[in-house]
């Protein structure tokens, strides 16, 4: 069995939004329990810097504002035009609400293979592509079969107020839980995020600081089907084939159209009712739920997406 060579300076950082970190260099006890992914690593990678590597970055390291730690800039400088560089980011704010420590705009290098979490469909560059959220997999393999509810639990920022009146307003059942702003939803909060989840059909997704939506990617794990506000973003899933259509509700997001100065709440209530009446009586929602699973599973588990990107290297 072939094994890939690859070389990947500053590993300090950011391991969580890359699997690939499960290389032999870094602690198991470091990462969450991602199944399987050491163990991939390690059969599929080989590690250190030879004349055949590729090169793995984690973090912002295409950015033109970004100053990296340590030596890392200074490598990607050496090598960027003379070898195959990914980079792989988990973006947690954009250009819309702007980081002063990074800048304002999308990271990008020509020479770079880029993954980011947070990505515009109509500014993507070919070699850019959407990174899922990753996370530990609490799918416990049950479908939900009751009535047809919609789930929400979160804060309101980021835009988040009006869209979610409208959703509330819907004649659906609702699950809605309005949260403080700095709830991280971690340990216990997260069990409980996920059990409620769970207990509904539907879960509302939207993006916050960055246009990303990490409940998106905890509704596929747990097998529910979101109502997606689509805000020109993309998906790894979406280069297989996959239709975010046969997956869930879209509904387009206008940011005018949740200016207070214009809101009609009525309008869109009826607007947004009428769509998802017309998804449910085309889709079997059964089958919709165990292929979101199948989706996450593929393409955006951990080691799902790492086998996906192994297996579109050249070997």
């Amino acid at each position: 069995m072939e094994k890939i060579q690859v070389f990947t300076p500053y590993t300090e950082a950011n391991h969580h939004a890359l699997p690939l970190f499960g290389h032999p260099y870094i602690k198991a006890e470091w990462l969450p329990s991602y199944p399987g992914v050491i163990e991939f690593c390690k059969k599929h990678f080989s590690y250190g810097l030879t004349t055949d590597s590729i090169m793995f970055f984690a973090g912002p390291v295409g950015h033109k504002e970004y100053i990296m730690g340590n030596d890392s800039h200074d490598i990607l400088m050496q090598y960027l035009g003379e070898r195959k560089i990914y980079a792989f980011t988990y973006n947690t704010l954009d250009r819309k609400y702007p980081d002063d420590d990074v800048g304002g705009d999308d990271f990008y290098y020509e020479d770079l293979i880029s993954y980011q979490t947070s990505m515009y469909k109509s500014d993507k560059r070919k070699n850019q592509y959407p990174l899922p959220c990753f996370m530990i997999d609490k799918f416990e393999g049950n479908y939900y079969l009751g009535p047809k509810s919609i789930f929400w639990r979160g804060n309101n920022n980021f835009g988040r107020l009006l869209p979610l009146t409208v959703i509330e307003s819907t004649k659906y059942k609702k699950d809605f839980t309005i949260t403080k702003i700095d709830d991280a939803f971690l340990d216990e909060d997260k069990r409980i995020f996920l059990t409620e989840m769970t207990n509904n059909l539907f879960c509302f997704c939207i993006r916050g600081g960055a246009n990303f939506c990490r409940r998106f990617y905890e509704t596929i794990m747990m097998g529910r089907i979101p109502i997606l506000f689509q805000s020109d973003r993309c998906f790894i899933f979406e280069n297989y084939g996959v239709k975010l259509e046969d997956m869930g509700v879209v509904l387009e997001y206008e940011e005018a159209t949740f200016d207070p100065n214009i809101f009609d709440k009525e309008k869109l209530v009826k607007e947004f009712e009428d769509q998802i009446d017309s998804w449910i009586i085309s889709h079997n929602l059964d089958h919709v739920q165990r292929y979101n699973r199948h989706i996450w599973e593929t393409y955006c588990s951990p080691l799902g997406f790492l086998k996906t990107f192994y297996n579109s290297l050249e070997k």
